[in-house]
Formats: C-alpha cells, structure tokens, sequence
C-alpha cells in the first residue's frame, strides 16, 4: 500500500505521508550518524516545529535496488509503522504492508 509520495531535492526527499489516520507534508533527509547502525536518514513532519517521526537506513534489496527502510513512530500511533522508500518511474512511493 502507498502511504507517501515524495520527490528528491538534493539529498533529501520531500513529500506527504497519507493514512487514514495521518496526512501531513514530511521530509526525509540524511542523518549524522555515530555509529554504524545508526539511521541513515530521519524522518520529519513537515509543520513549524518539524517534529521527529522516524528513521531510516539505505538498504539493497536481493536483485541490487537501493531503497530506504523507514520506521515510523509518535505517540499517535498504536505500534511503529515499517515501510520502504523506493524509486519507481522518478517518483520516490513510501510502501507499507501489514505483514
């Protein structure tokens, strides 16, 4: 199921995230990071005070497509939410699937 649609600008994406419950302007962008498991990128809401509402690492999936595995939380949320960002026809999609 897509749940976000987002372009790329720079080295960040730039987007909505749309679910039954949530529909806001997000950002991904990259993150610092201090370790070699820490998030590769993080996930923003887009209102004033651009609040943190996840992560995300570069991943490859088995047939050499990079994309990024994306980990939603907030306290409006029952459980994190997991998704992939992935490039299909110059558009970045933010796929969900219950299982």
């Amino acid at each position: 199921m897509i749940i976000g649609k987002f372009d790329k600008d720079g080295d960040g994406y730039y987007g909505k995230i749309s679910t039954m419950l949530m529909d806001m302007p997000a950002s991904i962008k990259p993150a610092k990071r201090n370790s070699e498991n820490a998030p590769t990128h993080r996930v923003f809401s887009k209102s004033k005070s651009g609040i943190d509402i996840g992560a995300g690492w570069e991943q490859t999936s088995k047939h050499g497509n990079a994309y990024i595995s994306v980990k939603l939380d907030c306290p409006t949320l029952a459980a994190p939410l997991q998704c992939n960002l992935i490039e299909k026809d110059d558009k970045f999609l933010l796929l969900w699937d219950r299982e």
